[in-house]
C-alpha cells in the first residue's frame, strides 16, 4: 500500500492553494454558511463538503461530498448565479455523468477529481 504524500487533505485544500499560486486570494468557506447568507438553509444538507470562494474573479467552487442530493446541489448553483458568483463543480470522477445530468442547461463548470499516491489531480473543466 503506498502511502498519499500530498499535504493537501482535501479537493478544497488543493484548489485553495492553486489559486493562491496564481496569485489569487482565496478561502474555503462551509457550504452551511454560504448557503446561509444566501437565506437558503433548507440547502444545507445538500452534500457539498465546502466551497472554495475566490471574490477577486467572482468564482465559487464548490467540493462535492461522496454522497450529495444532485437536485440541491443545483439549486445551490443557481442560487449563486443569481447573485453573481460563477460556479465550478468539483467532484468525483464516477460522479461526474450523474452531474452533467443534473446540471445541464446551467452555466456551470464540472471538474473530476480524485486523490491518487502523490496528492489530487483535476479533470480539465468541462461545461455541464
Amino acid at each position: 500500500m503506498s502511502m498519499i504524500t500530498s499535504q493537501y487533505l482535501t479537493a478544497g485544500d488543493e484548489s485553495l492553494e492553486r489559486w493562491r499560486v496564481s496569485g489569487r486570494e482565496a478561502s474555503i468557506v462551509a457550504w452551511s454558511n454560504l448557503v446561509g447568507s444566501l437565506g437558503r438553509d433548507e440547502l444545507h444538507g445538500a452534500g457539498v463538503d465546502e466551497a472554495v470562494v475566490v471574490p477577486a474573479s467572482d468564482t465559487i467552487e464548490l467540493v462535492i461530498g461522496s454522497t450529495c442530493d444532485w437536485s440541491s446541489v443545483a439549486d445551490g448553483v443557481v442560487a449563486l448565479q443569481e447573485v453573481g458568483w460563477s460556479v465550478t463543480v468539483l467532484t468525483a470522477l464516477h460522479s461526474l455523468g450523474a452531474a452533467h445530468h443534473v446540471l445541464a442547461g446551467t452555466d456551470v463548470h464540472l471538474q473530476g477529481c480524485w486523490r491518487n499516491d502523490t496528492g489530487w489531480s483535476f479533470t480539465p473543466a468541462e461545461i455541464a
